[in-house]
């Protein structure tokens, strides 16, 4: 992937770009697999723990069908992603285990849907703190009788044998055991030759921040001395910042809460 990445697009055909971004896809989609079996393998020894960062939903969202690019487009099939107004800018979660659950859903779907669509839906329920992602796609459905050995380890279904040879039933397996180490779940309701749903929901906080608005003593009324920034309420650090920018730049503040993350910019 570190070679990939240093290659340079100046001077390539737009042949040679296509190949070197599938060529990197593909990759990271191989490392994630890495990422079941190591996660699997702390599973079985009871050392999985979670790594939380803040994780802006819609840009991760954006990286995992960036990967599938190509499949959409050599398949012909049309994909889209959806956020609730309730989903946060920002929330706390564990970033790669949420992209492994969705590189084995989206995956999942391509394999089955030779026509239509592939369509995500995130929603968040703030009473619960609970993150609430579907993956529905337009394929070949799952017999009733079939869903209950979906997520069993090395639970391939019959009729999955033929579209996909080589699969042997471990990524909806890793599915649920990843979303209930991350305190969430997963279901599916399927029709057969008219599509599949796949909800999963994981825990997630929403990233509380103060938003700090200032104004430089001495010339309130220049824009080009208006600065913005968000600092994270919760953290001692981060209000030490806080003390160090007023007491350097001289300036009357206004605090007030916000749940949008924003980077230092001028206006």
């Amino acid at each position: 992937i570190g070679m990939l990445d240093m290659m340079d697009d100046s001077g390539k055909t737009e042949e040679e770009k296509l190949y070197i971004s599938v060529a990197k896809n593909t990759s990271k989609l191989l490392l994630y697999l890495t990422y079941d079996i190591t996660d699997y393998s702390q599973m079985k020894a009871d050392k999985f723990r979670a790594n939380n960062s803040k994780t802006s939903i819609k840009e991760t969202l954006n990286e995992v069908l960036q990967l599938f690019s190509f499949s959409f487009q050599r398949k012909n099939l049309k994909y889209s992603f959806t956020t609730d107004a309730s989903v946060p800018d920002v929330v706390t979660i564990d970033k790669n285990r949420y992209i492994q659950i969705l590189l084995n859903l989206i995956g999942n779907a391509l394999k089955f849907t030779s026509n239509g669509s592939i369509k995500i839906e995130v929603t968040y329920d703030e009473s619960i703190d609970m993150l609430t992602t579907k993956v529905q796609d337009t394929g070949i459905g799952i017999r009733e009788d079939e869903i209950p050995r979906l997520f069993k380890i090395f639970g391939k279904l019959e009729t999955a044998s033929s579209l996909n040879p080589n699969g042997v039933g471990f990524g909806l397996f890793m599915c649920k055991k990843l979303a209930e180490s991350l305190g969430g779940y997963i279901t599916v309701s399927s029709i057969p030759d008219l599509g599949t749903i796949f909800t999963f929901g994981i825990k997630a906080n929403v990233v509380n921040l103060l938003r700090l608005r200032s104004t430089r003593i001495g010339d309130p009324g220049n824009p080009e001395d208006l600065d913005s920034f968000a600092l994270d309420e919760n953290l001692e650090e981060e209000r030490m910042k806080l003390g160090k920018y007023v007491t350097s730049h001289k300036v009357r503040v206004e605090l007030t809460l916000s749940r949008i993350i924003s980077a230092v910019s001028r206006s």
